[in-house]
């Protein structure tokens, strides 16, 4: 599957944050099918929407916690690539993220290029690109 055939949702509750992801996806074609400010949006979506192929989560959420929503997201799906995204950088929260299930994690103030390359690795070692 091409990249730019790639569907993504971000769930963030930082405005800023989501912009910065929606653009990023933007430039590598991946297309932003839905943008939500809290983990509960995004559940209560998911039984409207289609799926995305990826999926973007801030770890601290109001409601449901992006480290919450792992599990029940690759209980409804076990396809979704999800990544984590976070300003924090508490390496046993992350490490509990990827035993959980996520892909990867992304920092927040890693500069444009590093999230790109990131998002870029991840989407290849999950064999959709």
């Amino acid at each position: 599957m091409d990249i730019q055939k790639l569907t993504c949702t971000i769930a963030d509750d930082s405005i800023f944050s989501r912009k910065i992801l929606h653009n990023i996806c933007q430039e590598l074609n991946l297309s932003v099918v839905k943008e939500y400010a809290s983990g509960d949006e995004l559940l209560a979506d998911l039984d409207t929407t289609s799926y995305p192929d990826l999926i973007f989560l801030d770890i601290n959420m109001p409601g449901h916690s992006g480290t919450e929503l792992i599990e029940i997201l690759l209980d409804l799906n076990p396809d979704f690539i999800i990544i984590m995204i976070s300003s924090i950088s508490d390496l046993d929260e992350i490490k509990e993220c990827l035993e959980l299930g996520a892909a990867n994690y992304v920092h927040k103030d890693a500069g444009i290029s590093t999230m790109k390359e990131i998002i870029r690795s991840t989407i290849k070692n999950s064999g959709l690109s």
